[in-house]
Formats: C-alpha cells, sequence, structure tokens
C-alpha cells in the first residue's frame, strides 16, 4: 500500500476496488475487518464512511480480547471523538488484561497517541517487565512520546532514579529516548555535562550525531574543547558529531583541536576530522594545514584533503602541490588533484599538466584531466589536446572532452558538430556534445535540431533542447514545442518546455506552453514550468501571464509548489494580489514554506501586512527562518515593528544568526537600543560574530561614539578574522598618537597628509578630529578639501558640521561635490543634521549631481539621494533619462565595463528600474556572453 499515493488516479481506484472486493469475499467477519482496516486511509470518503461504520460494529462484538482489542486500536484514527474515547478506554483495558506481554507492548505502541497519564503509566509498568530490550524500549519511547513536557520529566522521576530507569533501556535505541522524548529537551546544564561523555561512548555513530546534533549549542563552553577532543580521538568514526560540535567552538578551543588532529599518525583519520574543521580555520592555519598535509605518506588521505582545500590554494602552494602530485604512484591520483585543480592554473604549470596526463595509461584519467582543462586551456594547448583526445578508444571520453572543447570557439565548435555526426555511434554521447554547442552559429542549429529528432531516447533530446533552447529562431522554437508536445515522459516534457520558457525570450507565444503545462498531472511539472514561463515572458503579455499563473498556483494543493510560484510571482505583484498571496502564505503549514514566500514579498507589504507577518513569524519554531524574513522585513519595518524585532532577536540562542540580524538591523535602531546591542555583542563568544556586529555599529558611530566601537574592535584578539580588524589597525591604533603628531606637526605636501589622516580617521579622539578639520581648511588643492570632507562627515557635530557643509558648497567639482552632501546624509544621524540642514543638503547635493557633465556619473550620483527625497518620481525620472543618454557610448565599452555597470546597485536595482526591466536586463545577459563577438 506504501505505492498508492505514486500510483496514477485510475490505476489507484482500481487497484483499491480489487483490494477491497478481495476483503469482502473473505468468510470470516474479524478477518475481513483486519483486511479492509488497512485499506481506509486510502479509500474515497464514501466508501470509507461505509467500512468504518460497518468495522466498528464488528470491532465492538468481537468474542476474543486480542482481535477486539487489535481491531478498536487500529480503527481509534478514524473514529468521532465520542466513539474513539470509548474505543480506547475498552482496548486499553483488554491490553491490559492480556497474558501475552509482547502483544501488550505492541499494542500500547499503537493507543499511545490516546492514552491517558493513568494508563501511560500502566503500560510502561508492563512494559518494563519485558525481556525483549528491544521491544521493551521501542514501546517505552512511544508511550513516552505521548506526555507532555512536565510528564516526561516525572517519568524518570516515578520510576526510581534516571540512570535506573535507562538502563532497562536498549543500548541502540537509547539516543533516540534521550533526543526525542525525555531528558535533552529539558535537561539542565549541570545534568549535560555529567551525562554527555558517557552517552557518547554508548550509542552508535547515527545516535551519537543525534545527540551532539541536539547538544551542540548547549554544551557549557569549558566543556566543549574536552567533548571535542574526545571526538577527535576516536578518528574517523565520531567526524560528524564533532561536526555538528565544530560551529560552537571558540575560535582558541577550534586552534587546540586543530593541533591535536595534526598530531595525529593515522592520515585516513586525520584527513575526514580536517575537512570537517575547515570552516572554521583561517588563512594561516589553512596553510598549516595544506603544508602538514604534503608531509603525509598517504596519497589518497592528501587527494582527500586537497579536494575540499582547492579554492584555498594559490600562488606559490601551487607549485608545493603540482610538485608533490607529480611524485604520486597511482595516475589516478594525479588526475582528480590535476583535474580539481584546473581552474587555478596558469603558465607553465597548464603546459607540465598536459605533459604528465599525456603520460597516463588510462585514458579515463586522461579525460578527466582534459575536460575540466577545456575551461581555461589557452589556444597554443588546444590542437595538442584535440590530437590526444581523437586517439580514444572510448567515444564517452571523446564526448567528455570534445563537448568542453566546443565552448572555446564558433569554428571550433562547428568542427566538432561534424566529427560528431560522422564518427559517434552512442545516441548519449552524441547528446552530451550537441547540449555543449553554445558558441555555434544560429545557421547550424537546423543540422542540430534534425539530428535531435533522430534520437530514440527522450532524455536525450531534453538534454540538447535545454541546453540550446537559447539559440533557437522564432519558427524553430515553435516547431520544438510541437516536437515536446509528443513527448511521453511528463518530466523530460516539463524540462524541455521550462527551458525554451525561459531562454525563448518571447519566441513562444506563452499561450502555447501554458496549454501544454496545465495538462501536466503532476503538480511540480506545473510549478517548475510556470516558473520559467514567468521569468522568461517579456512584452506587453506578461502582465496577464502574472494574473493566470497567479490563480492556477492558488489551486494547486501542495503546500511547496504554491510556496515556489509564489516566490517567484512575488517581485510584480501589486495591490490586492500581494495581500492574497500573503494570506495564503501565513495558512501554510511548513515555516519555510512561509519564509520562501514572505522573505520575497517582504518589500511589497504595507504597514498593516507587515505587523500580521510580525505577529506569524515570531511564533517559528526556527532560529534560522525568523531570521530570514526579519532580515527581509527589516528595511520596510518602522517604529513598534523595530522595536518588536530587536526585541526577538535578543532571545535568539544562535550566535551567529543573532549576528546577523543585529548587523541588518543597526541602521534602524535607537540610540539606546545601539548601546545595549553593543553591549550584547561584546558577551558572543565568536569573534567573528562579534566583529559583524561591531562592523556594523560603527557605522553607525554617531549613535554610540567611534572611537568606543573601534576600540573595542581592534581590542578583539583573532588570528582568524582578519576580515574587519586587520593587523595593521592593531598597530595603527598602539601608534595613533605619535602618527598624528607627526603628520600635523611636521611639513607634509596635502596629498600625504589626507592619506594619512583618512585611514587614522576612525581612530581619532574629537579633539584630534577637530585638528584634523582645522589643517584641512588651509589645503591649498579644493579637491583634496573634497574629499576631506567626505571622510569627516561622519565624525563632524554642531558648528564644524555646519562649517562643513558651507565649505562644501564652494566645491567647484560638481561630482565631489554631490560626493560629500550624499555620504553627509547617509552617514550622519538626525541627532546632529538638522531639519533645515538636511534640506539643503539634499538641494544642494542634487543641484551639484545634475550638472555633472558625463551622463553615466550623473547618474549614480543622483541615484544616491533616492533613499532622502520624499518625492521620488522626478529625481526616478531624471536617473532613468540620463542612463538612456549614456547608452549610446556603452556600444564602445568591452564586455567587462558592461557587467561591472550592470552589478552595481547603485543604479541597477528598485525603485530605479522596475521588476520587469531588471528582469529584461538580466536574461540579456546569456545573449550578451554568447551572441558579442567582437568583444
Amino acid at each position: 500500500m506504501s505505492l498508492m499515493p505514486h500510483l496514477l488516479k485510475e490505476t489507484r481506484i482500481q487497484l483499491l476496488e480489487q483490494r477491497l472486493q478481495g476483503t469482502l469475499k473473505l468468510s470470516d467477519e474479524q478477518a475481513q475487518a483486519r483486511a479492509s482496516v488497512i485499506l481506509i486511509s486510502d479509500l474515497p470518503e464514501a466508501q470509507r464512511d461505509i467500512i468504518i461504520a460497518k468495522n466498528t460494529q464488528i470491532a465492538f462484538s468481537s468474542p476474543g480480547d486480542l482481535e477486539r482489542a487489535e481491531l478498536l486500536a487500529a480503527l481509534a484514527p478514524y473514529l468521532t471523538d465520542e466513539l474513539r474515547e470509548k474505543a480506547i478506554a475498552e482496548s486499553t483495558h483488554l491490553t491490559l488484561s492480556l497474558p501475552d506481554k509482547q502483544k501488550q507492548a505492541e499494542l500500547f505502541q499503537t493507543l499511545s497517541p490516546w492514552l491517558t497519564k493513568k494508563f501511560v503509566y500502566q503500560g510502561i509498568d508492563r512494559i518494563l517487565t519485558l525481556q525483549d530490550l528491544w521491544i521493551r524500549t521501542k514501546a517505552l519511547i512511544a508511550l513516552a512520546n505521548s506526555l507532555n513536557r512536565k510528564q516526561r520529566i516525572l517519568l524518570l522521576e516515578n520510576y526510581s532514579t534516571a540512570d535506573q530507569f535507562v538502563k532497562k533501556m536498549h543500548k541502540e535505541l537509547l539516543a533516540a529516548f534521550y533526543v526525542q522524548i525525555v531528558l535533552i529537551p529539558h535537561w539542565s546544564d549541570d545534568l549535560i555535562e555529567q551525562r554527555l561523555k558517557a552517552l557518547l561512548l554508548l550509542v552508535n555513530e547515527k545516535d551519537q550525531n543525534n545527540v551532539m546534533d541536539a547538544l551542540a549549542n548547549r554544551l557549557p563552553v569549558e566543556i566543549r574543547l574536552e567533548i571535542a577532543l574526545n571526538l577527535a580521538t576516536y578518528g574517523g568514526t565520531k567526524v560528524k558529531a564533532l561536526t555538528k560540535l565544530i560551529p560552537q567552538m571558540e575560535q582558541k578551543q577550534v586552534e587546540q583541536t586543530l593541533n591535536t588532529i595534526l598530531s595525529f599518525g593515522y592520515e585516513e583519520n586525520k584527513v575526514r576530522l580536517l575537512i570537517a574543521l575547515l570552516p572554521r580555520l583561517g588563512k594561516e592555519q589553512i596553510d598549516q594545514v595544506l603544508n602538514d598535509s604534503l608531509s603525509w605518506q598517504n596519497d589518497e588521505a592528501i587527494v582527500g584533503l586537497l579536494m575540499s582545500l582547492a579554492s584555498k590554494i594559490k600562488g606559490q602552494q601551487i607549485t608545493q602541490v603540482i610538485e608533490k602530485t607529480l611524485r604520486f604512484s597511482d595516475e589516478k591520483h594525479k588526475a582528480k588533484v590535476f583535474a580539481v585543480l584546473a581552474p587555478r592554473l596558469e603558465e607553465p604549470f597548464v603546459e607540465k599538466v598536459i605533459n604528465e596526463t599525456l603520460t597516463f595509461h588510462n585514458e579515463d584519467n586522461k579525460a578527466k584531466v582534459f575536460a575540466e582543462l577545456t575551461y581555461y586551456v589557452k589556444e597554443i594547448h588546444i590542437k595538442q589536446l584535440i590530437e590526444e583526445t581523437l586517439t580514444f578508444q572510448n567515444e564517452e571520453n571523446k564526448a567528455k572532452v570534445l563537448a568542453g572543447l566546443s565552448r572555446l570557439d564558433n569554428n571550433l565548435a562547428k568542427l566538432i558538430l561534424t566529427y560528431t555526426l560522422q564518427q559517434f555511434k552512442e545516441e548519449e554521447n552524441i547528446a552530451k556534445v550537441l547540449a555543449e554547442l553554445k558558441r555555434l552559429p544560429r545557421s547550424h542549429m537546423d543540422t542540430v535540431l534534425a539530428t535531435v529528432l533522430t534520437f530514440k531516447d527522450e532524455a536525450n533530446k531534453t538534454k540538447v533542447l535545454s541546453e540550446c533552447a537559447g539559440l533557437l529562431d522564432n519558427t524553430q522554437a515553435r516547431e520544438i514545442v510541437k516536437t515536446i508536445s509528443n513527448f511521453e515522459n511528463e518530466t523530460n516534457k516539463a524540462k524541455a518546455l521550462g527551458a525554451l520558457a525561459l531562454k525563448t525570450k518571447g519566441k513562444i507565444q506563452s499561450k502555447s506552453i501554458l496549454e501544454l503545462t496545465m495538462q501536466f498531472k503532476s503538480e511540480d511539472s506545473q510549478t517548475n514550468v510556470l516558473a520559467n514561463l514567468l521569468l522568461g515572458a517579456t512584452g506587453l503579455d506578461k502582465k496577464t501571464l502574472i494574473e493566470q499563473i497567479l490563480q492556477y498556483g492558488l489551486t494547486f494543493k501542495d503546500e511547496n509548489n504554491k510556496a515556489k510560484i509564489f516566490s517567484v510571482l512575488a517581485p510584480w505583484l501589486e495591490g490586492s494580489a500581494v495581500k492574497q498571496v500573503t494570506t495564503e502564505a501565513l495558512l501554510f503549514t511548513n515555516e519555510a514554506n512561509k519564509t520562501k514566500v514572505l522573505t520575497e514579498i517582504a518589500n511589497k507589504l504595507r504597514e498593516a501586512q507587515l505587523d500580521e507577518v510580525l505577529n506569524t513569524i515570531l511564533l517559528f519554531k526556527s532560529e534560522v527562518n525568523r531570521s530570514r524574513v526579519l532580515n527581509a522585513l527589516a528595511l520596510k519595518s518602522k517604529g513598534a515593528q523595530v522595536k518588536r524585532t530587536w526585541e526577538e532577536i535578543l532571545t535568539f540562542k544562535d550566535e551567529a544568526t543573532k549576528a546577523k540580524m543585529f548587523a541588518a538591523l543597526v541602521p534602524w535602531l535607537t540610540k539606546e537600543q545601539v548601546e545595549l546591542t553593543w553591549k550584547e555583542a561584546l558577551l558572543f563568544k565568536n569573534e567573528v560574530n562579534k566583529n559583524r556586529v561591531l562592523k556594523a555599529l560603527s557605522e553607525q558611530s554617531k549613535k554610540i561614539g567611534p572611537t568606543k566601537i573601534r576600540e573595542e574592535m581592534l581590542a578583539i584578539q583573532n588570528e582568524e578574522n582578519q576580515t574587519h580588524v586587520s593587523q595593521e589597525d592593531q598597530l595603527q591604533l598602539q601608534k595613533v598618537p605619535r602618527i598624528y603628531q607627526e603628520t600635523t606637526q611636521t611639513p607634509h605636501n596635502e596629498g600625504q597628509i589626507f592619506r594619512v589622516l583618512t585611514e587614522l580617521a576612525p581612530l581619532l579622539k574629537p579633539e584630534q578630529i577637530m585638528s584634523f578639520f582645522n589643517t584641512s581648511l588651509n589645503f591649498k588643492n579644493k579637491e583634496i578639501l573634497a574629499r576631506v570632507l567626505v571622510v569627516l562627515a561622519p565624525y563632524l557635530t554642531g558648528a564644524l558640521l555646519e562649517q562643513g557643509l558651507d565649505i562644501a558648497g564652494t566645491i567647484t567639482n560638481d561630482q565631489l561635490r554631490a560626493e560629500i552632501f550624499a555620504h553627509t546624509l547617509s552617514h550622519v544621524t538626525d541627532e546632529f543634521l538638522t531639519k533645515d540642514m538636511r534640506a539643503a543638503a539634499i538641494k544642494h547635493g542634487l543641484e551639484a549631481a545634475e550638472a555633472i557633465v558625463d551622463e553615466w556619473q550623473k547618474a549614480k550620483s543622483l541615484a544616491a539621494y533616492v533613499l532622502f527625497v520624499q518625492e521620488q518620481t522626478p529625481l526616478l525620472r531624471s536617473i532613468r533619462w540620463a542612463m538612456t543618454n549614456a547608452l549610446s557610448s556603452m556600444q564602445t565599452w568591452s564586455r567587462q565595463q558592461v557587467f561591472n555597470s550592470v552589478f552595481t546597485k547603485d543604479l541597477f536595482s528598485t525603485p530605479i528600474l522596475s521588476p520587469d526591466v531588471l528582469e529584461t536586463i538580466a536574461s540579456s545577459l546569456v545573449e550578451i556572453c554568447e551572441e558579442w563577438q567582437w568583444l
């Protein structure tokens, strides 16, 4: 019966009818009831009610105690509350009177969801007398699961001590009992410390992993190292449990664990533990691990570690790794390392690797390396790779390498197409090459499509059509839709249609794909195509399409599919549609699905909806889900909502989540909340998390004082995390007084003073800031003076701030003048920037930006003021007009310049451009990559 949900509806109904008729032919009523009760959950409602009524009558009138107890217990889930209460009471009394204790245990497991406290304890008494440990423990877990939190704790107290009770349980199920039922959710810290070590020794690896998963973030800090070293000592068999503990360890504990692992002699265990530890290691520690591994004797262990370290290997380290690899005795190990290092190789290493690979005896190993090199190999090596590849006996290996080489050049792609069609026999290998021919001129697509249509395997057709969809012209795209519509396998049909919908950019009418999609029997398939159809649609039918897909999405029964469609729709929804989708999402039973939709639609919510969403997510059990939605809501939250969000973050147990949320919310906090956040951050055990919050706070320095926070940041001794606090910063803090005095009192040119003092600005005391400001007023180079004002804006108050803004107004460089006012508006709070000063800064800043001659720079400078003006429409119009005027010059830009501009949020983001426009730009990037051959 477990296959029932996966069968087609007609097949399922037919099979159920056959099974039901078979049960009714049984001569014994009890046998009929036992056989038909299994079918109840799959039957149509009308039949279900008939079978339940008939079986209930048979159950209550059954002559045998065991048969009556079993039937009543099996029927319990389907009965009305009143009838269930009667059935459970009778079945329980019968169970307690049974002489067979094993049958008692099995029945208590079945009845456990509905038992009263009295019956639970009676059941436990009986179960504890069973001889079979396994059955006894399973039944105890089932019964304990039916108790509430207080009752679970009392369970132990009622049966002597916890330790005596646990001794009566099967050790392989002990972890399940601890984790799921009684102890861990309610243990005090002292109990955790007392029993953890013994528990970790008792259970198998899977259970141990579950225990550590439940306990990791509750372990007292001082015993985390002891437990970690204990786990590390056992080597590879304990690696999963250690992995759960690693994120909770302090940095010093990570270092000690690393040193312990490096001291091990058995390299196979060492490598598994080191890989688990890598995410917590800093650059110097990773270098230490790499250097240690290069001295190992076990080549397989070295390769295992290098697979995880590859992205960290740079410069001279590549030389060391290549030299070590060249000494491996097994060419299979060499091939793995060469393949994983391929993205990081430059000359002369590319040539070294190719030459070494050519000496391999096994062509599978050669193909593995060559296939990876094809992404990065230069023209001088292409001929060499092709010649060697054509000698391969295995067609699949040829396909693997030629598919990669076909990406490099149009002419090469044409030659590879010809060779593939003439020489390859296996359809799958032909498909592998054709799917990679994205550099093939459009004029050759008829040949590709004609070949695809000869394929017998739909999966191969799907592979090629999905990858090459973007190369089709209008006629080809329409013809391919007809071909796909005849596919028998719905999954293949959905994948191919989804690719066409996304990549053909309006060449196919949405209506034709929509009609085919709604014929699918699977909601999953419908969802995938509809999502791609929405993302790929362009033109005037987009609005209609959004409305149609929303209506389809609302009819979906599967919550996961609804969540996927709604999350894709979210950026284009407006007004009542936003409210409708939000209401639907709040009704989801799965937190992850709620999170998926609410994070996408957050910036569309109105204030009343924000309160409703906030009320819901504060009840989420998962901190991760709560934090994701809260993070998305941060930009929209105001006043009381910010306060509630901030208070919620304070309750988070996971330090990393708390740090991430604090950092996101900082700009909207009051001065008092900033100070409390700062104090909370100082209590963090993990320096990475601490620095994240302090960095965000330092950018709001006017709310708490820049020097205080900055000095606290620099006081954190953390070699691993140099992201926000560099060694140079630490040295600067010690040398600030001397450097400041030397720079301001000794003759220097203005550029030198600016470079030194702007580096020191975050570290200076208020009186030194004033002195620095006064010194800069004497600068002859007004451009340098302007840059000084940009740097000092966050640290000026009162008369100094007012004087600085007055001076900014006299700067003749329009771009710098606009930058000064924008920087002031974004970094100085209302506490120091009065309403009149703010209005003047906006006015003068916009005037300066409008005066900029370079249209692209004008657009960027104007965009800096979007957040500060009340009426955005005129400003957005000016920004878009400037961008339009700059487009003609973009024709002469390199591809890198185009991408660098498009991937900057100052212009290519909402509200400057609508989601529709941004999506069109994003979808065009693929075409730019494929079509702009002259770049």
